[in-house]
């Protein structure tokens, strides 16, 4: 065969051979060799086979065979005979169509056997050479659509990567995305200039569409390799894999000789192509290992924000999805992202929302061409341009999440919050969506991320413009955190109290005085509901530090009074107004408490009790969860794919049971040839014999006739003996085919049991393999189990402490305030024995006296410390009694 000069033929490894003494019966048929049955090998795949199942002949130039035929298996005759075609560069283009095609028909069919055989047999290595050496579009167009569908299949995609295919089918992209390229009217040559010929685009195919089609199927086979996640870094980011799906996003033509319909197909296969090229590149930005290097990558192109912008909704969820992805980790590098007009890009996905308060106009229309890099007259301009796809919850999540990440990198924060109105279209978001539970908890976690560094909060409480802010806008999110957390689940009202959590850490009492009022109330609504859900200890801690200081905030107003300010002396007011009712609630709720103790210290256990069981039905409700979204899952991609084959199945059914008939004609023809063969060899074996014996007897007719008298008795006993000898023979012959015919017998039993034998132990090997899984899993489950309630047990032993520790002191100051009052009640009854002794003249000295002596006593228990024991034995009552008795004896 002749070859390219810039391309060597395509040589494969010639198959082993399998040895003649190994094998006693045909690896097609199973029939048993004999003297009658001849072993033969396939020159493609090196088993051994019978006649019959080994007849067909085909060239394989791909094996090293030159162009002479050779002896092929029937099972492996259709592959190699099509691969053949595909290579014969000599017999035209026509010739190559013709083999590829056939691949095409044999992918189709989707038969395990026969794309095994494309495999191991050089159909896949065909299909390559034909992408890496062809300048035929038609030929590109039939191998890039074979390689397409192998691409779906998982067993399949490690050997496009083993084999290479990615340079040539990168190279296609690059040749076939050139404009100059695309735009030719007339087809590219062949390797063959003389059969270019051959090679015409039919009249109702025009060569754009097909160049599309041919870039679609690359484009797919990168989105399959990138989904399985078996492409390397070395072919991600140095072979440029990334780069080409990069450009492939972007990717826009336009024919301008085309009609309105054909111009509607090239925009749908743009699409197409677009949407899987996003796809790819957010499958490949989900590994970790490669996130730093495609950051650089993205940072080097500089098409992040037209992708962002793109007027292809689903380029842009992929996209967002893709900075997401990239934005979650990679502290170090994720800033880049946002550099240049990445941010604003990001952001541009919000903007574009309705916004419902919109009473500045002139801003909304600034905004919309700030964000957009493009001049806006009206905003009515860009609601018709972005009118099916501003409402798309996926890509508004991703944009969320992504927002969210940077929050937390202190570079990333300030390039946002750098952006115009980003407070006021973030918190525009979850009134567009206001049940869309991802969004929402994305944004709450993006507002309290934010509301973590001390700059942003007094920008997020606040709707004034007056204060000293640089380029950063205020805005109130208070409202929006509230409406989050009333109308979305705990997930939702975790991040909402963080976020209130921070804002309220940031501001001090004086300057947050009657701001945060309804969070307040939000928060005590958290701390009293019982839904039955268990909520998350970080958002409990948090939300009594929030009490805290809203008590902290009530103490202040008490101490410093109503401020100067006349704007804030209402809510002063208001503010010493709820103090005085919480005390008095405060009083009262220590009288019931003090009841209530008791009776729960007999329901603590009770609780127990009952948060096991509620915790066990949990786990039970989220098994039961699961498996109904797996079995939904599953039970919609099981009616997708019958929808899908259901009409493959009509035409794969037809073409099988043409097949089957070919077969059974085929099969009826052999049989019919065999039996008159074997007829026309014992006719041919009968007429010999008959021969040879008439011979013989007239030779030995002659010799009777010569020497009668003399040799009768020796020819007589000749005859005999010849007879016997022939008897033994043939006695025999039967023998040894009857032994042979044992021995195969056996030889068959002994295989079928050692399969048998074989069967039993992978069997027992599976449900080995099976029960250690079980105990395994069972193990985890219980040492989980056991290490959870271990926390649970610690942690309410540390609240017991808690609790006792605040009871004791309680008691202190009870015991204490005690103290005071009998004090008190003692320095009244001396008071009172004074006046009543003050009228007589003689005891005036013995009043000075006593007084100086009371106010000695007075001194002595203002320096003593305060104790609960020091009513009982107080060193000023024996004093008095003795100084009590002396003026009686005066006065008598």
């Amino acid at each position: 065969m002749n070859t390219n000069e810039n391309y060597s033929p395509l040589i494969l490894p010639r198959p082993v051979w399998v040895n003649d003494l190994d094998v006693s019966y045909c690896s097609s048929c199973n029939n048993a060799f004999g003297p009658l049955k001849r072993r033969h090998h396939c020159r493609n795949c090196g088993n051994i086979f019978c006649h019959e199942c080994s007849s067909r002949k085909v060239p394989l130039p791909q094996l090293g065979d030159g162009t002479k035929p050779v002896r092929v298996c029937n099972g492996c005759f259709d592959v190699a005979y099509l691969v053949t075609y595909a290579l014969d560069v000599d017999h035209g283009i026509s010739t190559q169509i013709h083999g590829v095609r056939g691949l095409l028909e044999l992918t189709e069919k989707d038969d395990e056997k026969d794309l095994h055989n494309m495999v191991a047999y050089g159909g896949v290595d065909a299909l390559i050479w034909l992408c890496r050496t062809s300048k035929s579009i038609k030929l590109h167009h039939l191998t890039t659509t074979i390689l397409a569908m192998l691409a779906e299949k998982e067993s399949i995609r490690p050997v496009i990567i083993t084999k290479w295919a990615l340079p040539p089918l990168l190279y296609l992209i690059r040749y076939y995305t050139n404009a100059e390229i695309a735009l030719k009217k007339s087809p590219p040559s062949s390797i063959r200039s003389s059969n270019t010929g051959n090679d015409e685009i039919t009249a109702n195919e025009t060569r754009q569409s097909i160049i599309l089609e041919i870039i679609i199927n690359c484009t797919h086979i990168l989105y399959q390799l990138s989904r399985a996640g078996i492409l390397s870094q070395k072919e991600v980011v140095t072979e440029g894999v990334f780069d080409i799906l990069f450009m492939l996003a972007s990717f826009d033509q336009i024919c301008l000789d085309a009609t309105t319909d054909e111009q509607q197909q090239i925009n749908e296969r743009l699409i197409i192509i677009q949407n899987l090229a996003a796809k790819a590149i957010s499958a490949i930005s989900s590994l970790v290992a490669f996130q730093a290097s495609i950051i650089e990558l993205i940072q080097t192109s500089g098409k992040l924000s037209y992708l962002l912008r793109s007027r292809n909704d689903e380029v842009r969820k992929y996209m967002a999805k893709t900075i997401a992805y990239l934005s979650l980790r990679n502290d170090k590098y994720k800033p880049n992202l946002l550099n240049g007009d990445g941010s604003r890009a990001l952001v541009s996905i919000l903007v574009i929302l309705p916004l419902k308060d919109n009473n500045d106009k002139e801003a909304r229309i600034r905004d919309l061409s700030y964000y957009l890099s493009k001049q806006i007259q009206t905003e009515e301009e860009v609601t018709a341009q972005w009118a099916d796809q501003t409402l798309n919850s996926a890509t508004i999540s991703h944009a969320c999440c992504a927002l969210a990440n940077f929050a937390t990198n202190n570079e990333s924060q300030l390039n946002l919050m750098s952006q115009p109105h980003l407070l006021k279209y973030i918190c525009n978001v979850p009134v567009v969506f206001p049940k869309h539970e991802e969004i929402h908890r994305h944004v709450a976690r993006c507002l309290a991320n934010l509301a973590l560094y001390e700059e942003n909060s007094r920008l997020m409480i606040t709707n004034r413009t007056n204060i000293n802010n640089g380029r950063k806008d205020p805005y109130n999110v208070l409202p929006i955190l509230l409406f989050m957390g009333k109308v979305s689940p705990s997930g939702v009202q975790r991040h909402v109290v963080r976020a209130i959590d921070n804002l309220s850490s940031n501001i001090s009492p004086a300057d947050s005085l009657g701001m945060f009022n309804d969070a307040y109330s939000y928060i005590r609504n958290i701390l009293q509901d019982d839904d039955g859900n268990e909520k998350d200890i970080d958002t409990i801690k948090r939300a009594k530090s929030i009490i805290a200081r809203e008590k902290l905030e009530a103490k202040q107003i008490m101490k410093n009074g109503i401020p100067t300010e006349k704007s804030n002396k209402v809510e002063i007011t208001e503010a010493k107004d709820e103090y005085e009712e919480k005390e008095e609630r405060k009083f009262k709720e220590k009288e019931e408490r003090e009841i209530k103790e008791k009776e729960e210290l007999e329901l603590k256990e009770k609780e127990e009790r009952e948060l096991k069981e509620k915790e066990e039905r949990k786990l039970k409700e989220k098994e039961e969860r699961e498996l109904k979204g797996k079995k939904e899952r599953e039970e919609r991609e099981i009616e997708v794919k019958l929808e899908q084959e259901r009409i493959k199945m009509e035409d794969e059914r037809r073409i099988k049971e043409e097949q089957e008939q070919r077969l059974k004609a085929e099969q009826e023809a052999k049989e019919k040839e065999r039996y008159i063969m074997q007829e026309e060899l014992k006719k041919k074996e009968e007429q010999r014999l008959i021969e040879e014996r008439f011979k013989e007897e007239q030779r030995l007719k002659e010799e009777r006739l010569q020497n009668e008298q003399k040799l009768k008795e020796e020819i007589l006993k000749e005859e005999q003996r010849l007879k016997e000898e022939r008897l033994k023979e043939e006695e025999e012959e039967r023998l040894k085919e009857e032994s042979r015919i044992k021995e195969g017998e056996r030889l068959k039993e002994e295989e079928e049991r050692l399969k048998e034998e074989e069967r039993l132990r992978e069997e027992e090997r599976f449900k080995e393999e099976e029960r250690l899984k079980e105990e395994r899993f069972r193990e985890e489950e219980r040492f989980r189990e056991e290490e959870r309630f271990r926390e649970e047990e610690r942690l309410k032993e540390a609240e017991r402490l808690k609790e006792e520790k605040r009871l004791k002191e309680e008691l202190k100051v009870k015991e204490e305030q005690r103290q005071k009052e009998a004090e008190e009640k003692l320095i009244s009854q001396q008071e009172k024995s004074m006046e009543v002794k003050v009228g007589s003249p003689a005891l005036s000295d013995a009043v000075v006296t006593s007084s100086s002596t009371e106010e000695e006593d007075e001194a002595t228990l203002v320096s003593k410390p305060a104790s609960v024991e020091q009513p009982k034995q107080s060193p000023t009552l024996p004093t008095k009694n003795k100084k009590k008795s002396k003026r009686n004896k005066k006065h008598d």
